[in-house]
């Protein structure tokens, strides 16, 4: 009976409003706990009664009454138990299934909200008829799709509502790109007085944002993001261009925040063309700018000299489209007449490389300039240059620290005590010019030596040396001439000990040879024969010349470890002029460049008397240190001469510049040479001893080895021997 009342309960809380089966459920939930707790109260509380009665008399002690009351509690009692069995298992059958119960009301409420009323009359209905529960497996199995289902839905439902947001915003974003478009011109034109371009006023009302791709603009354009504003800022190259295409990405901000949209609202991309529209005449000038060079070299000019240049002619430019507004001369000596585009002028000061600024501007867009550099190299004077040197500075004493002094007394010192010294002071130094002129038995002897050009301008000593003496009787001469290398420090003490120490071994080997036969050279006309007769007196003359340079070099290294006998090179010209059998003998020797020939003789004996040692470069040659220098069969050479003639010997600073190697072994070469020379050497003083000179007191030979010869300008020096038999 319980059970078809809870079963009643249930199905009345199924078709009943919420309130309703919420009383119902109490109240059943009420009486249900009222009956278990009662009934077994007042069971115990009669039985305990109907106890005491027995326990206090017998049952055949009863009265009638008291019988007949113990009879009706007997059966009250067995009614209770019956009863209070039968609410017990109702409640625990209730309490069973209340959970299940529970569940079922809470779907039968889901249901009943879904379904229309049909459906739950039909369902109260199957309940009713069949008078049975639903199987909890069913009942999952159901709630496990109800539930699938509904999440199917749910997924549907949003799945359509992202769809139809998504294509809502795209057809936003086309639609605003459409008005965006419509803004932007097709082509935006720039001009000269627009060279901008302000996007903002297409895009600022736009909703969208706009970012240029900056990689697709050349770099002569600029992009400012926080202006969205394009700008030339180079205009040559764009006009040039004439047109340039960009390209842009446009975006939808409110997109790039939601999550929604950000993956599936792509970015569109656009291209923005740009057109140039200016003058001709600027598209000219750009063009000649492109095609003109930075620098342009002009020709060299001659200090002190008038010249111009046409700069139209110079620059290939029309005047027409370019304007030439002005020049910046950093010598300040060339003026640019504007109405011809002529710079002329004078330099007035030797210079390389002077920097001209031209600068132009286009006519038609005076905010184009251009500027060209144009390099002008001003070449001295050479007359001017060289007697201004050798006018102020040829008579000064060389430049010396004050480091380099203490130096070299220290190194001068140990070799003062090797005599002999020849003449050696405490700095190696010498006079800048020597000459001397000695007359004795029909030889005219002249030598002369002075400081070249390329020494006085840098403070050096001469480096030149020459020394020329008499003996048999003032009837032979020796005459030597030494050339210090310029790149040897201490070359003018080489050239000193190579010109006294030689000339000294030449005199006394020939004396000594002469003394154990006077009349050899008178006797002998073999030339082969002489050779092998005094080929070792030179090689003689070289080796001493070597170890008084070894020994001078192992002093001056203990004063200076780094010094080496390299620091002394010089090269060695030595002649030696006998009397023989038909008139005289030459000897001459050479190591080195430097010339030594015959003039004023007959044409098979005038001519180059040496084999100079010419280097394959400027400056390049042999030295007395060389391998070789002792090799007298390729060194010497033997003349006779017959009668008069002229001997000349001369350093490279005289020869380079007068006798060209072509025509250096010529006859003619050589008596023209003589012919200069003779009323030269006739107009100097006469003396016994080398004097040293002044510029302004110096003698007409030195004078004549001042001459300017254009770059030329080493060290000169010049010895000439001139025999004359009618002057005995």
């Amino acid at each position: 009976m319980a059970e078809f009342k809870l079963k009643e309960e249930v199905a009345v809380t199924k078709t009943t409003p919420a309130t309703i089966s919420d009383y119902q459920d109490n109240r059943a939930r009420a009486v249900g706990y009222f009956v278990l707790i009662l009934a077994p109260t007042v069971l115990i509380l009669g039985c305990l009664w109907l106890l005491y009665y027995l326990c206090s008399k017998l049952p055949k002690d009863f009265t009638s009454t008291e019988l007949a009351i113990f009879i009706v509690s007997a059966i009250i009692l067995s009614i209770l138990l019956v009863f209070s069995g039968e609410s017990l298992l109702g409640t625990i059958t209730y309490l069973g299934r209340r959970k299940s119960d529970n569940k079922k009301l809470k779907d039968a409420q889901m249901v009943s909200t879904m379904s229309d009323d049909s459906s739950k009359n039909k369902m109260n209905q199957d309940n009713k008829t069949e008078g049975k529960s639903v199987d909890p497996s069913d009942d999952k199995k159901k709630e496990a799709e109800r539930l699938a289902k509904e999440k199917a839905d749910k997924e549907a439902a949003e799945k359509d509502r992202l769809n139809k947001k998504r294509e809502q915003a795209k057809k936003d974003f086309e639609s605003k790109i459409s008005i965006l478009k419509k803004s932007i011109p097709g082509e935006i034109v720039i001009t000269p007085e627009n060279e901008s371009y302000d996007f903002s006023i297409c895009i600022k009302d736009s909703g969208l944002k706009f970012i240029v791709i900056t990689k697709s603009l050349p770099l002569y354009m600029e992009w400012s993001q926080d202006k969205l504003k394009i700008t030339v800022h180079d205009r040559m190259p764009f006009i040039l261009a004439k047109h340039i295409t960009f390209d842009v990405e446009i975006s939808d901000p409110v997109a790039e925040t939601d999550s929604e949209l950000k993956s599936h609202l792509k970015t569109h991309n656009l291209k923005v063309h740009l057109v140039a529209k200016y003058p001709k005449q600027a598209e000219k000038f750009i063009e000649w700018t492109k095609g003109t060079a930075d620098q342009v070299r002009l020709t060299n000019v001659k200090q002190g000299s008038p010249t111009k240049f046409n700069l139209v002619e110079l620059l290939s430019f029309d005047p027409s489209w370019a304007e030439l507004v002005g020049t910046e001369d950093a010598s300040d000596s060339l003026i640019l007449d504007r109405s011809t585009n002529i710079l002329g002028g004078v330099v007035k000061e030797p210079a390389n490389d002077i920097k001209i600024i031209a600068k132009f501007e286009c006519k038609a867009m005076p905010s184009l300039k251009h500027s060209v550099t144009l390099i002008l190299t001003c070449t001295m004077d050479p007359e001017m240059r060289w007697k201004q040197i050798e006018q102020s500075d040829s008579d000064k004493i060389p430049v010396l620290t004050e480091s380099e002094t203490e130096e070299l007394k220290k190194m001068s010192n140990g070799v003062r005590k090797v005599p002999p010294s020849y003449g050696l002071d405490e700095v190696f130094s010498k006079p800048n010019r020597v000459s001397s002129r000695q007359v004795k038995s029909g030889f005219d002897l002249a030598y002369a030596s002075i400081r070249g050009r390329s020494h006085i301008k840098d403070g050096k000593f001469r480096e030149d040396d020459v020394n020329a003496g008499f003996f048999l009787e003032h009837k032979a001469v020796a005459i030597v001439i030494s050339d210090g290398a310029g790149s040897a420090s201490l070359s003018r003490r080489g050239s000193k000990i190579v010109a006294n120490l030689g000339l000294e071994t030449l005199i006394k080997s020939f004396e000594k040879l002469l003394a154990e036969d006077p009349n050899y050279f008178l006797n002998t006309l073999e030339v082969e024969e002489m050779k092998n007769k005094v080929k070792d007196i030179f090689t003689d003359a070289v080796s001493n010349i070597l170890q008084r340079i070894d020994v001078e070099s192992d002093i001056i290294r203990s004063a200076k470890p780094t010094f080496n006998k390299k620091d002394m090179y010089a090269t060695f010209l030595a002649a030696v002029v006998l009397p023989s059998k038909n008139g005289h003998v030459l000897f001459s020797y050479s190591v080195g460049d430097g010339a030594i020939g015959v003039g004023g003789a007959s044409d098979d004996v005038s001519g180059l008397k040496c084999v100079p040692d010419h280097g394959q470069s400027a400056g390049q040659t042999l030295f007395v240190q060389s391998e070789g220098a002792t090799d007298a069969i390729k060194r010497l050479n033997i003349t006779i001469i017959p009668g008069a003639f002229s001997l000349i010997l001369m350093s490279d600073g005289v020869s380079d510049p007068l006798i060209p190697l072509d025509v250096e072994s010529k006859p003619k070469t050589w008596h023209s040479l003589a012919s200069e020379l003779k009323s030269i050497v006739e107009s100097e003083m006469v003396s016994e001893i080398e004097k040293s000179e002044t510029y302004q007191e110096r003698g007409k030979l030195c004078e004549w080895l001042d001459s300017y010869q254009p770059g030329h300008h080493d060290d000169r020096t010049i010895a000439t021997l001139t025999y004359n038999p009618s002057s005995l």
